[in-house]
């Protein structure tokens, strides 16, 4: 503990940064550099290099060593996947409050320094999210950001109820702009195959903790082509097969996430939201071979109800991708 001017306490946390990376050679130094020079350092960062065919951990290993801060490298021996790789970082940190880092990406000076702000100034908060700058492949910003891109925009007294309802349409949380209390991590079932860490721990943070969002853009998140997991993706589609494949395959998925959350929160606030959204999605899941005029007319319904403004995110064009899997799926 520490002393204010005002004589109240502070909890002196330790902080740690957790990376998975895989063939990151190419822009991990110019991330380590940025968080070495930040305002307030971590205490000890943490990377898991996900068997890299590259000189990544030649390259990290380098700088870290010269810098004299407290580090340690995991060496998969064989690719775990993405998932594998932040469970790993995270499981040897040994921090109250972990940092999530990518190994393509840039820390704005103040990134740790004005988080670390908010957990002191909340001690019952255990996830603090903010939002990055879009940016090219060279760090060049877009002129737009990661919660533009997402449609997201917290305003007034936004509390973990609100916070459920906007997940209900997508996720909120992004690995690279959260900072979680180890405690958090503890108590989080990664289990589900429907979705990353990252939304899983949000999941379970509005559930059992406090959320806060901070409105400033302290990452510099670059978008190139070898990103695992990018704003705004889309993909381009060869033809209506192919779309119906991908819309189905989506819908599933999310699908699945909704039924595992829907457990978590039983007897919580936000479960008939939780629940509805399963049911939609689960119906989204089946239209592609269905029966055009059942589905159509629950598609209507759906419409006309609000459901697709209430589970889907405006940048995903839901209903025209479902009118459109609806007229040209082949039922069998």
């Amino acid at each position: 503990m520490k002393h204010t001017e005002d004589n109240s306490e502070t909890i002196n946390y330790k902080v740690s940064v957790a990376m998975a990376a895989y063939n990151g050679a190419a822009h991990i130094a110019e991330q380590l550099e940025s968080i070495l020079n930040q305002t307030r350092r971590p205490d000890e960062i943490i990377i898991c290099d996900d068997a890299s065919k590259d000189d990544t951990t030649e390259v990290a290993s380098a700088i870290l060593k010269e810098d004299g801060i407290s580090y340690c490298i995991i060496k998969h021996a064989e690719n775990g996947g993405v998932l594998r790789g932040f469970t790993d970082a995270t499981s040897a940190c040994t921090g109250d409050v972990i940092f999530f880092c990518d190994q393509d990406d840039f820390w704005q000076p103040e990134k740790v320094e004005s988080v670390m702000e908010v957990f002191e100034e909340n001690p019952d908060c255990d996830l603090v999210f903010a939002d990055a700058s879009l940016t090219d492949d060279k760090l060049n910003k877009t002129g737009h950001t990661l919660w533009e891109s997402i449609d997201f925009s917290p305003s007034g007294d936004i509390d973990n109820e609100k916070l459920v309802t906007e997940m209900l349409r997508r996720n909120i949380f992004t690995g690279m702009s959260m900072a979680v209390k180890k405690e958090l991590l503890e108590r989080t079932n990664l289990s589900c195959p429907d979705m990353l860490h990252d939304e899983a721990i949000g999941w379970e943070a509005l559930r059992s903790a406090k959320v806060l969002p901070l409105n400033r853009e302290l990452v510099l998140y670059r978008q190139h082509a070898g990103n695992a997991v990018g704003a705004g993706k889309t993909r381009k589609f060869e033809g209506f097969s192919a779309m119906n494949s991908a819309v189905r395959a989506s819908n599933t998925r999310t699908a699945g996430k909704f039924a595992f959350v829907k457990k978590l929160y039983k007897n919580r606030p936000g479960y008939a939201g939780i629940k509805r959204a399963g049911s939609f999605y689960k119906w989204r899941a089946g239209i592609v071979g269905g029966s055009k005029l059942k589905n159509f007319v629950i598609y209507l319904k759906c419409l006309t109800s609000g459901d697709y403004g209430k589970y889907t995110s405006k940048t995903d064009r839901a209903a025209i991708k479902d009118l459109a899997c609806i007229i040209t799926s082949r039922k069998g």
